[in-house]
């Protein structure tokens, strides 16, 4: 298609938690357009042969979002 062009959004739960600002700066540095916050809720499911299995939720929530911004400098 004509004028569309490929994002680079790599997702933020892959990183290293202690330290996600240096992460996110580094993702940024190598090219990320955007980055990939990973925001579930409720109970996360898995479906696998023996039937459901409830996992812990992983998620990246408002306040980490919001120190991320602050840090980075993005409106």
């Amino acid at each position: 298609m004509v004028g569309v062009s490929p994002k680079i959004a790599p997702s933020m739960l892959s990183s290293d938690f202690a330290n996600l600002e240096a992460e996110a700066k580094r993702m940024i540095d190598l090219g990320a357009n955007w980055l990939h916050m990973d925001i579930m809720h409720a109970v996360g499911i898995i479906m696998c042969y023996s039937g459901k299995h409830f996992v812990p939720n992983l998620t990246i929530g408002a306040p980490v979002i919001e120190s991320l911004r602050n840090c980075l400098c993005v409106n």
